[in-house]
C-alpha cells in the first residue's frame, strides 16, 4: 500500500492539476494511508514565523478558525521544520 500510495503522490506532483487541488488530495490519502482521521499541511512563512494551513482532511471549524500559529510556541513544529522528528537511519544499519 506504501508502494502505491508514493506512485500515486509522484503522479499528482507531474500532473496538470492546480496546487490547491493536489494539495487537498495529497493531505487526503495520507489520512487514508496513515489510518488517521486528521491531517494537515501547513505552509512555514520564514519572515513571520507563522504556520499557516495550506490544506487539511477531516478537520473541525474549531481548528481552522485558529488560523497561523507561531513555530516558537510549539517545539513539535519546530523540531520538524528542522527535520530532527523524523531522522532515519542509514540504508542497511540495524538499530
Amino acid at each position: 500500500e506504501e508502494l502505491s500510495f508514493m506512485r500515486s503522490i509522484a503522479d499528482l506532483l507531474i500532473s496538470d492539476q492546480p496546487l490547491q487541488a493536489v494539495l487537498n488530495q495529497l493531505v487526503a490519502e495520507t489520512a487514508r494511508v496513515m489510518k488517521c482521521h486528521f491531517c494537515s499541511i501547513r505552509l512555514y512563512d520564514r519572515d513571520s514565523g507563522e504556520l499557516t494551513i495550506a490544506a487539511g482532511h477531516n478537520l473541525s471549524e474549531a481548528y481552522l478558525a485558529k488560523g497561523a500559529i507561531l513555530r516558537g510556541e510549539n517545539p513539535i513544529d519546530s523540531a520538524a521544520i528542522r527535520a530532527s522528528v523524523f531522522r532515519s537511519r542509514p540504508a542497511g544499519r540495524a538499530s
